[in-house]
């Protein structure tokens, strides 16, 4: 394994990511601002219009040929715009069809898989990681803003639980969120370990995780201990994973303990999942089990006086929607990000797909639905993620 000081450092990194031309400059703008607009904006579409722009800017730089090409000689690329149209697809055979569920459905899915395509082939030949420091430096601003938010103005705030601003205010979002700018942090620790920049990296990392704490959910904290896990065995091999155990134990644990000691919610308190599940499992394979019952059609439960949107499980609704089929591509998708990852272990870029990915499977086995939609917290968590991976499918090692 190559030694991780003997690797570039930051500055390095971003010298080597400075655009070159107008163009150039657009596409970067235009990658990273949906990101940062869904972080840091007011709630509403507002990520979404830079999303928009982006493949006209594409197609003015590279064509249609060279784009193409980068989408048929990537497998990860290849599954993912599969797994965006499939679903997009599903509302032909959902309940609730329309022809304006079509045209909303299918232009976000466009949209989706040209800012794959887009970040593959822009970032292919080039370093990720002053993109890594735009997005995790919004998320710390995100983090941060709540944080005054809800100990100085007491705002911002479902329950006891604290959220952030725009499109963070759900909690759950809000940590969801935060939990992949802990990985990202965690990685620009490590690359830059005995740096400024490696105890800055760490403090980010811990005010991150208070604001974890704060917002009272307890299932980013596994995501987190699998992130971390598959980080401490590239770096370190198995000789560190146990102490990355111990340590992320006692993160979930004080998590749980927090939760379990603030003021009485049952559904909140005892967790909901293992009653929601088994009945939407069951519906799932019972009616439609080949291709599902659709994206629009509603995968809603009620329990006591509580109802919940969604199945909290995005295998489980990816199933429940697009049948056996959705299932299969989104494991077939998670089965590309770790073969791209594998097959460049020693690679710099390897730690932060590797670890992103896993935080991804990991939380998307606890909350969310179908990640089908215009710029929001699946950006973030995880086609951002995917687009990385994408980036890197010609790295050898």
């Amino acid at each position: 394994m190559t030694n991780l000081i003997s690797w570039p450092g930051l500055k390095e990194a971003i010298a080597q990511t400075r655009t070159r031309g107008a163009t150039d400059t657009i596409i970067y703008f235009l990658l990273v601002s949906p990101l940062l607009l869904f972080v840091l904006g007011p709630e509403g579409p507002y990520g979404t219009y830079p999303a928009y722009l982006l493949p006209f800017a594409l197609f003015a730089k590279y064509g249609f040929v060279t784009i193409y090409h980068r989408f048929a000689t990537n497998l990860v690329l290849q599954i993912s715009v599969l797994y965006i149209t499939y679903f997009s697809l599903s509302v032909a055979w959902s309940p609730q069809f329309s022809m304006q569920s079509v045209v909303s459905n299918a232009s976000d899915a466009f949209v989706l898989a040209m800012y794959l395509v887009g970040f593959t082939a822009f970032f292919e030949n080039r370093s990720v990681r002053a993109f890594v420091l735009w997005v995790s430096g919004a998320i710390v601003l995100a983090c941060i803003g709540g944080i005054m938010a809800y100990v100085v103005e007491g705002g911002v705030v479902e329950g006891y639980r604290m959220g952030g601003m725009g499109g963070l205010s759900n909690p759950a979002v809000f940590s969801w969120v935060l939990g992949t700018g802990v990985v990202c942090w965690l990685w620009v620790a490590l690359i830059e370990r005995g740096s400024l920049r490696g105890f800055g990296a760490w403090a980010f990392v811990l005010v991150t995780l208070l604001a974890i704490l704060s917002s009272g959910s307890r299932g980013v904290w596994i995501g987190l201990i699998g992130s971390m896990v598959s980080l401490v065995w590239l770096v370190g091999g198995s000789r560190r994973i146990g102490g990355t155990l111990l340590a992320s134990s006692v993160f979930l644990v004080a998590s749980i303990a927090l939760t379990l000691f603030m003021p009485e919610n049952e559904v909140l308190r005892y967790g909901f999942r293992e009653l929601i599940w088994p009945d939407l499992a069951i519906l799932a394979i019972s009616d439609s089990p080949v291709f599902g019952q659709g994206i629009l059609a509603t995968s809603a439960s009620t329990m006591g006086i509580r109802s919940f949107e969604h199945a909290h499980n995005v295998f489980l609704a990816s199933l429940f929607h697009g049948g056996l089929v959705g299932f299969v591509l989104l494991i077939s998708l998670f089965g590309a990000c770790m073969l791209c990852a594998s097959r460049m272990r020693e690679h710099i870029d390897s730690l932060l797909c590797l670890s992103l990915v896993v935080y991804a499977a990991v939380t998307f086995l606890i909350d969310g639905d179908v990640p089908l939609n215009s710029v929001d917290h699946f950006w973030v968590i995880f086609w951002w993620p995917v687009a990385l991976v994408a980036s890197r499918w010609s790295v050898r090692t």
